[in-house]
């Protein structure tokens, strides 16, 4: 067919109207498929959630981090008044001791006097150490009055035990983070050791 004959049928105006729209049609999709306008907000909206989630989530692992180690630090320090006498001398009970180890922990320790038990109990020989459960068979946090507070005397083998329950967000995954009943995460912080031969 000649160069004519081409042209004169691109040009050809008896052309149906359903062969013209159909390739508009394609023309229309063709530039949609070429078109990025609004792709990073979709890809955002695809993606915010599950970083966010990621976020807060990294958040948590680092707070519970920091509040365990704060934890251990104020159990040390609390413990080291029962070795030097200085609990006995001053006539500590549970709660003045708990109250000792509330004040050494850092300011996001929430509700410290509810949610922290502590335990301290004598033993003849470092062997016969057996620390006190943390939370009863249902996995809630045990009660005060299953706790002890036994500091001993000079030279007395001595364990104690801190246990707190610290919030989680709620709504978060759970990827077996929590550790209670009630969707929370148990710190437990110990102290073994000989109490000095004070006078």
């Amino acid at each position: 067919m000649s160069g004519n004959d081409n042209r004169a049928v691109r040009r050809n105006p008896h052309m149906s109207g359903a062969a013209r729209s159909g390739s508009g049609g394609w023309r229309r999709w063709r530039r949609w498929r070429r078109d990025q306008r609004g792709t990073t907000l979709l890809e955002f909206a695809i993606l915010a959630p599950v970083f966010f989630v990621f976020v807060l989530l990294s958040f948590q692992v680092a707070l519970a981090y920091f509040a365990a180690s704060s934890i251990e630090n104020a159990t040390a320090d609390a413990a080291r008044l029962i070795r030097t006498g200085q609990a006995q001398g001053l006539g500590f009970d549970k709660a003045r001791f708990k109250q000792e180890v509330c004040s050494r922990t850092i300011s996001f320790i929430t509700d410290c006097q509810a949610k922290l038990r502590v335990d301290a109990r004598t033993v003849t020989t470092f062997a016969q150490i057996q620390a006190p459960k943390c939370l009863s068979s249902n996995g809630s946090l045990q009660a005060e009055s299953n706790f002890g507070f036994d500091p001993g005397g000079a030279e007395s083998i001595v364990l104690v035990t801190v246990c707190y329950e610290l919030d989680i967000f709620a709504g978060l995954p759970d990827f077996g983070f929590a550790n209670t009943r009630n969707g929370n995460f148990l710190i437990r912080a110990s102290a073994s050791f000989r109490n000095e031969p004070y006078s």
